[in-house]
């Protein structure tokens, strides 16, 4: 199970676009990768203030890919509905679901973390409750000081 400090190990996720690396992503400055199931209402909220976030995070230098156990084509069609500006993608073969320790039961909540350069998490925050949303000022600092760092 993922917490502050562990080192990722690389995934690959599907977007509708094809396979999308994110060992390359964090290599590239802050990654926020989100976990979250098309059908859970924490994860909807969690995944509307992700992406209202997006622009921030690239001015910070990161980028932000929302993960869904879902098939590809079903991710994609719902990413585009909600006009989500975060990079969308599928782990249907639930990899990322085993490292962040998350069950494949939609309603279980959302996970997010903040990944810096070398893959080491900086910032974890899992909910199972609507009372304890990520924080998204959370978010933005732990990708300021991954961005900042060394």
């Amino acid at each position: 199970m993922l917490r502050a400090g562990s080192v990722l190990t690389n995934v690959a996720v599907r977007t509708a676009d094809g396979a999308v690396d994110l060992a390359t992503k964090w290599s590239r400055g802050p990654l926020v990768v989100g976990y979250h199931h098309l059908r859970c209402d924490m994860c909807q909220l969690a995944g509307i203030e992700l992406s209202c976030l997006a622009p921030r995070i690239a001015v910070l230098g990161g980028e932000i890919v929302i993960v869904y156990p879902d098939q590809v084509d079903e991710v994609a069609r719902t990413c585009a509905e909600r006009r989500t500006q975060a990079v969308c993608a599928s782990d249907s073969r639930g990899v990322l679901r085993r490292l962040a320790g998350k069950c494949d039961a939609p309603g279980r909540g959302p996970a997010t973390f903040v990944v810096d350069r070398s893959g080491r998490v900086v910032y974890l925050h899992s909910t199972h409750s609507m009372n304890a949303s990520t924080r998204m000022g959370g978010v933005a600092d732990a990708v300021r000081a991954a961005h900042d760092a060394p």
